[in-house]
């Protein structure tokens, strides 16, 4: 099963780790109880409120992130001669 945050919220069993909402929960490499997971899934934690749900692996909220758009170029600035007016 996979799991995203609600909230932004530190995880105080992965060293105060940030999950922003969204963000898929639990990070590759880090294995979690089920005893943990409905912690966060539930009430009976430090913030008293769910802070993470289950979502579908196949879920449009995970597989349409929003991707980084390529920058566009950015044009040096040309150093030009100044025209001086005469006054």
């Amino acid at each position: 099963m996979i799991y995203k945050a609600l909230t932004r919220f530190a995880d105080l069993n992965d060293g105060n780790r940030i999950y922003e909402a969204g963000e898929t929960y639990p990070r590759p490499g880090l294995d979690v109880t089920p005893e943990r997971i409905a912690e966060l899934a539930g009430r009976d934690n430090r913030m008293g409120y769910p802070l993470i749900e289950a979502v579908e692996a196949t879920s449009k909220a995970l597989t349409d992130e929003p991707k980084e758009e390529p920058a566009e170029a950015v044009k040096p600035v040309q150093k030009g001669r100044r025209s001086r007016q005469k006054g």
